[in-house]
C-alpha cells in the first residue's frame, strides 16, 4: 500500500513540473509602421527561376487581393519615400526572423513535453485522453503558426525586393499584404498563448486532481 502511495506522489510529481515548465510563454509582436514602401516587378538577377516564379506569383495574388489607384501626387509621395520605408521592412523582417526561432524553439519545447507526459502515463497505464487532446490540439496550432510564418516572411520580403519607383501601385498592394499576412502571423501566435494559459493549465489541473484522487483511493 505504501509502495503504491509513492509510486502515485511520483507521477503527481512528474506532472507538476511539467505543468511548471508550461506558465508563460511570450507573444511575439511586430510593428509596422505606417510608412510607404518601394515596388516595381522586377526580380534581382540572382535569384533562381524558381523564386522568381513564386515571388511572380504571389505579386499577382497582392495585386488581385488589393487592388490599388493612385493619383499622380500620391505615385510622386510614395517614390519620395520609398527607400526609407523599405529599410523599415527590412529591419522588421530580420527581427522576425530572429524572434521566429526563439520562438518555435519554445514550441517544440511544449510539445516534446506533452509527448513526455503521454509516454509517462502510458507506460504507468493512466488514461491519456487528456494529453491526446492537448497534443493533437498543440499541432495543429502550431502548424497554423508555421504557415502563418512563412506567408509573414515571403510578404516581406517581395515588398522588399522589388523597386517602387517603377509601380509605386503594386509596391502599395504588397505593403497590404505584409499587413494582411502580420495580422494572421500575429493571430497564429496570440492562440498559442491562449492555449498554454487556459486549455494547458485547466486541463493540467484536471488531471493533477484525477492523480491526486487516485491517490486517496490507493
Amino acid at each position: 500500500m505504501a509502495y503504491a502511495t509513492i509510486k502515485q506522489m511520483k507521477k503527481l510529481k512528474f506532472i507538476l513540473i511539467i505543468l511548471a515548465l508550461f506558465a508563460f510563454f511570450p507573444v511575439a509582436t511586430f510593428a509596422i509602421e505606417e510608412g510607404e514602401t518601394e515596388a516595381t516587378t522586377e526580380v534581382t538577377a540572382t535569384e533562381d527561376p524558381e523564386t522568381v516564379e513564386a515571388r511572380s506569383e504571389r505579386i499577382e495574388r497582392a495585386k488581385k487581393a488589393f487592388p490599388i489607384r493612385l493619383n499622380e501626387k500620391e505615385k510622386t509621395r510614395l517614390s519620395d519615400r520609398c527607400a526609407k520605408a523599405q529599410e523599415k521592412l527590412i529591419k522588421i523582417a530580420d527581427a522576425l526572423d530572429t524572434r521566429s526561432l526563439i520562438i518555435t524553439k519554445k514550441y517544440d519545447l511544449i510539445e516534446v513535453h506533452l509527448i513526455a507526459v503521454q509516454k509517462r502515463l502510458t507506460t504507468q497505464e493512466i488514461d491519456t485522453s487528456i494529453i491526446d487532446l492537448l497534443l493533437t490540439s498543440f499541432q495543429r496550432l502550431t502548424s497554423q503558426y508555421d504557415s502563418a510564418l512563412v506567408d509573414y516572411q515571403n510578404a516581406l520580403d517581395d515588398a522588399t525586393q522589388v523597386g517602387c519607383t517603377g509601380e509605386p501601385e503594386v509596391f502599395k498592394a504588397l505593403l497590404e499584404d505584409v499587413r494582411a499576412k502580420r495580422q494572421v502571423f500575429v493571430n497564429s501566435v496570440e492562440a498559442i498563448k491562449n492555449f498554454t494559459l487556459t486549455d494547458l493549465k485547466t486541463s493540467f489541473d484536471a488531471l493533477r486532481a484525477r492523480l491526486k484522487s487516485g491517490n486517496e483511493e490507493s
